[in-house]
């Protein structure tokens, strides 16, 4: 297993997002054969934004097929809201590039964007956009 710790991943804009899954994909692939890999204490933040990180992650694993686990308690903030979930899931390509899709303790999702500062979340039963 590949582990990273303290992480921070700092965005300029949206499209960074999928070089960064590039990124670590390739990293998986190569340097990690593959195994497990996973970051721990991770911030994602935005410009203009560094005074508080619009993501914070207790623990992200990264699976093979590219998607971003968040395990280990997860803070999102959104313009002025700041929401805490045990875990979620991070979409990190494609059109819906920066969507943090929240587990509630109760069973509901939250859903959000990363790049959308100041936007309402949306409550959501239909599971995990992909």
């Amino acid at each position: 297993m590949l582990i990273g710790e303290g992480v921070v991943i700092e965005l300029r804009e949206p499209s960074a997002l999928s070089r960064v899954l590039v990124g670590t994909e390739k990293l998986h692939n190569g340097s990690a054969g593959g195994k497990a890999m996973e970051f721990k204490r991770v911030s994602v933040v935005l410009p203009g934004h560094e005074k508080a990180p619009c993501l914070e992650i207790g623990r992200v694993l990264l699976r093979a097929d590219g998607s971003w686990h968040l395990q280990n308690g997860v803070v999102f903030r959104n313009g002025e809201l700041s929401v805490e979930a045990p875990s979620g899931y991070l979409q990190v390509d494609g059109a819906l590039a920066g969507d943090v899709n929240l587990l509630m303790p109760t069973g509901s999702h939250l859903v959000g964007n990363i790049f959308a500062h100041a936007s309402p979340m949306v409550k959501s039963h239909e599971g995990i956009k992909k």
